[in-house]
């Protein structure tokens, strides 16, 4: 993994081995003020845990297709995942005090949707253009919809005040989009590239501080250099010494 400031795009710490447990993940499920996060499992549930003891509270059942992304809403009373097969996801939501899970039918094969940190909007990215986009819908209604990406984009995370959000392009540029979601209605700025992700795996590979200027990104290895390659000749001499 490596941590980027965005600034000065200088690699400031080379942290862990490449393609080791992605960022994100470590934090997306987590549930604000507690000590419990939501993970998705093979099992096609979602799984509530005490990661303080790595004890399983409870299991989220009735799924027939995988799940993955599952992310707590601000507000810690529900939690958000996709399902689906074939690589057609959707998207769903459920509270801890329900026993089904709802579809949200306004988001067409949305994939890893986030919750803006004050809970009123979700990021996706979805391919019913023709191609990937990142979109914005207010939630818990559906009244609207945003792009955000000018020219393809997938795996869009919000800054910790809501107000960019990031995404990487095609081109594996990590782009920064000013975003404003106070009012009743979503606006869009400028978008901008800020540099290029060498992402260790296709899937969500960095996360970006508090503060918005830094990124630990779980970059993939540099194999400019290439080891030695040792040959031993009449190697099976050496056996009847």
């Amino acid at each position: 993994m490596t941590r980027i400031n965005r600034r000065r795009l200088l690699q400031l710490a080379g942290l862990g081995a490449a393609g080791a447990a992605l960022p994100d993940r470590a934090f997306a499920g987590a549930r604000r003020g507690a000590n419990e996060a939501a993970a998705e499992a093979s099992d096609r549930t979602v799984r509530l845990w005490d990661v303080a003891t790595g004890r399983c509270l409870r299991v989220f059942k009735g799924h027939t297709d995988e799940v993955f992304t599952a992310v707590f809403h601000p507000d810690g009373t529900r939690i958000a995942f996709n399902a689906g097969t074939g690589g057609i996801p959707n998207f769903y939501t459920r509270s801890l005090s329900e026993l089904e899970s709802k579809r949200v039918e306004a988001v067409v094969n949305g994939a890893a949707a986030f919750f803006s940190p004050d809970g009123r909007w979700v990021v996706y990215f979805s391919n019913e253009s023709g191609k990937y986009e990142v979109y914005v819908v207010p939630f818990p209604e559906i009244s609207g919809k945003w792009q955000i990406s000018t020219s393809g984009g997938t795996y869009a995370r919000w800054s910790h005040n809501g107000a960019e959000l990031f995404y990487v392009a095609p081109d594996n540029k990590l782009m920064a989009a000013a975003v404003n979601g106070k009012g009743a209605s979503f606006e869009t700025g400028a978008v901008k590239p800020l540099f290029e992700v060498q992402a260790a795996r296709a899937t969500f590979s960095y996360d970006v501080s508090a503060d918005g200027q830094r990124f630990l990104i779980n970059t993939a290895p540099d194999h400019t250099e290439s080891a030695p390659i040792t040959v031993v000749l009449n190697w099976a001499a050496g056996l009847k010494k």
